[in-house]
């Protein structure tokens, strides 16, 4: 993590990458500079290596990349702040556990965990009840219990989108005790399903 870094320490570590500015360094070579972040906080990086700077120059916005290097003093910021001296950058794989990178909302996962399976647990309709078993499985119930909901806005935290399902569909079901003859397997669906597009574009 970003606030457990020290000086001289060599890292190999998932960061959120923004570039600010490439150019050419007084020798004749290629430099980047940007910042790179993690939920614990925030650090400036300058890069050197031809090679990186290539992979970096052509970034479109903030990245998560796997990036290694040495952490050195800022001698450009006078303060005696941190700095990545960026060696490497590499692209995340599909499988890499990107939740450090996202705010931490509190989320008990394990708590809403539970509650999503009694909300599962009382619909009614055997094909309901079979298509939200099929859908909250596998890959996607891991997404789903460690995505955002948003990006700023509400619930942009690890777990957020789980959170804000559940909520949603309690507080469906309990206005359903003020509708007559309300369909409370879809009101328990349509909770739990009205942001699951999330998972894909967050």
């Amino acid at each position: 993590m970003i606030a457990e870094f020290r000086a001289g320490e060599k890292i190999k570590q998932i960061l959120l990458c923004r570039v600010q500015k490439v150019g050419n360094s007084s020798n004749g070579g290629v430099f980047a500079r940007g910042m790179v972040t993690d939920n614990s906080g925030s650090m400036a990086f300058v890069c050197f290596d031809a090679a990186t700077v290539d992979v970096l120059k052509n970034m479109a916005g903030a990245q998560p990349l796997v990036m290694a290097g040495l952490i050195d003093i800022n001698r450009f910021a006078g303060d005696g702040s941190l700095q990545l001296m960026l060696h490497k950058a590499e692209a995340v794989k599909e499988t890499d556990d990107l939740a450090h990178l996202l705010p931490d909302g509190g989320v008990d996962i394990k708590k809403y965990t539970q509650k999503l399976d009694i909300l599962l647990s009382r619909i009614k309709d055997d094909d309901v009840k079979r298509l939200l078993g099929s859908i909250f499985s596998g890959q996607t119930l891991i997404s789903f219990k460690t995505n955002p909901a948003a990006m700023t806005y509400h619930h942009a935290y690890t777990g957020g989108l789980l959170q804000h399902s559940v909520d949603v569909a309690e507080l469906g079901l309990a206005m359903c005790d003020k509708v007559k003859d309300a369909d409370t397997d879809m009101v328990i669906a349509g909770g739990l399903l009205h942001d699951i597009g999330k998972i894909r574009e967050i």
